[in-house]
């Protein structure tokens, strides 16, 4: 397989002098493994546990380990903008065989394994964590847990949805930063703070309506005492 230019050996996180640097952040992908998955027929990376940059030439397969990571990791292959459906992500040479994403997350106890396993016959993949049978659901809970969140663009931006990332709300930029760096703190505030937003402003609105209303009874008010005053 033509792997892109991943550094083959540099991704096997070296620190520089030989030593494996350390994982410290929860969740963080130590591994992907990839058989039969678009480009791939079988093929293993070991991200570091810092900056990871993939670079190659196109068709070398970087889009590829992108969507991989997003299929095993729960997220929408809609949102990809690229593949219609998920049989068009298993290899066409690998014949009724089934497409397997494993992406290994860091754990301080012990490392997870989330797998997920595409076949031509099936409209959604089956995921498993460290080898038993989940739902979506389930899969859902722990990349939430984890804060790996697939979909959402300040932290996940597949190359084909870079253009709608500037069409998004100043407001929706914060939201999902905030989302992504997983301040859960300020995430509160934030909507606590649209909250209080959303009450004044239903308050301006019912002010507004009954100044409307007072308005209208003194014109209708001041039309009465003039008729009576004609009389």
């Amino acid at each position: 397989d033509a792997l892109p230019i991943f550094l083959k050996r540099a991704a096997m996180a070296d620190g520089g002098g030989g030593k494996r640097v350390k994982f410290t952040q929860e969740g963080s992908v130590v591994r992907i493994t990839m058989k039969n998955f678009m480009t791939y027929k079988h093929e293993t990376i070991f991200p570091g546990p810092n900056f990871n940059v993939t670079v190659g030439p196109n068709g070398s397969g970087k889009s590829s380990i992108v969507t991989a990571l997003s299929i095993c990791l729960g997220g929408d292959i809609k949102s990809l903008n690229r593949q219609a459906d998920l049989q068009s992500l298993i290899n066409n040479e690998c014949g009724n065989k089934a497409a397997i994403v494993e992406v290994e997350l860091f754990n301080a106890k012990e490392n997870i394994v989330v797998k997920s396993m595409l076949t031509k016959d099936a409209n959604e993949p089956k995921w498993f964590i460290n080898n038993e049978a989940v739902s979506k659901d389930k899969l859902l809970r722990l990349t939430e847990k984890l804060q790996i969140q697939p979909g959402n663009l300040c932290q996940f931006l597949p190359q084909d949805v870079v253009r709608e990332f500037p069409q998004m709300k100043p407001s929706e930029i914060f939201e999902n930063t905030i989302k992504a760096v997983g301040d859960l703190e300020m995430l509160n505030k934030l909507y606590k703070g649209g909250e209080i937003q959303d009450a004044i402003e239903r308050l301006n609105s019912n002010l507004k309506t009954k100044k409307n209303t007072v308005t209208s009874n003194e014109a209708r008010d001041r039309k009465s005492t003039r008729l009576n005053s004609s009389h």
